[in-house]
């Protein structure tokens, strides 16, 4: 497991990948692909929003799937 990077925490496109992911959820009730979040955002990088991924704390990857604990709650919550 890779230690999280304070850059990749608090950087240019870490909030508009975060805010991306819920939009998309909100809007169409699947995640969105890196590709998605790159278009999304203007990131230009996929490997960057991969790792962007992996530092965001309410985030929790579902088979390669961003899915914030939002969703996990209502989903486990009924």
């Amino acid at each position: 497991m890779s230690r999280p990077n304070k850059l990749l925490e608090s950087g240019k496109y870490t909030e508009l990948v975060r805010e991306a992911i819920d939009r998309y959820w909100a809007e169409n009730y699947i995640p969105p692909t890196i590709e998605q979040l790159m278009e999304m955002t203007g990131c230009p990088s996929r490997s960057h929003v991969s790792k962007i991924l992996r530092v965001l704390p309410d985030i929790v990857m579902v088979n390669h799937h961003p899915v914030p604990k939002w969703i996990i709650d209502r989903i486990s919550n009924g």
